[in-house]
């Protein structure tokens, strides 16, 4: 299963802290001649950042500095297991730039709900053994989910 979502980045309104009609209209448009996003060169707009990551540890949120001619994989939780933690995944997020705009393509891909999760056995041996218990991905990618939801309604956003 995979999903590919692409994020138009605009600052929002500062003196009304919301999308105007105008904004979300846009959010869909392209004009002809414009060149999508998602192609290279116009894609890479390394004068444009905005991704930061939680370093472990002391938790503070550090800049990402983009890379010309390069693309930033962020690793998730299924390659983190599968890994055994070799590569880990970390949270992130983006903050928007109010002078420019910015593209941003989001793809993740999922196993079946029903497949088996666990660290592969190149990635386990007696220096580095086994730190996961193997687990169903659609419960694991059900609670997940939810736990996204509890985190918004803590908030005092719903």
């Amino acid at each position: 299963m995979a999903a590919a979502r692409m994020d138009f980045c605009k600052e929002m309104d500062a003196r009304k802290n919301e999308w105007t009609d105008d904004d979300l209209e846009e959010e869909h448009h392209y004009e002809k001649e414009q060149v999508l996003p998602a192609r290279r060169p116009p894609h890479q707009q390394h004068d444009v950042g905005g991704l930061e990551v939680k370093r472990k540890g002391d938790e503070e949120w550090i800049s990402v500095k983009p890379t010309p001619g390069a693309y930033i994989v962020n690793v998730g939780d299924l390659i983190q297991i599968w890994s055994n933690d070799k590569y880990e995944s970390v949270e992130h997020r983006v903050k928007t730039n109010s002078k420019k705009e910015r593209y941003s393509i989001a793809f993740f891909l999922n196993p079946s709900h029903y497949i088996w999760v666990e660290p592969l056995e190149e990635f386990n041996d007696e220096e580095n053994p086994t730190k996961h218990k193997g687990y169903r991905w659609g419960k694991y990618y059900a609670t997940r989910k939810l736990s996204n939801f509890k985190k918004v309604v803590t908030a005092g956003n719903c």
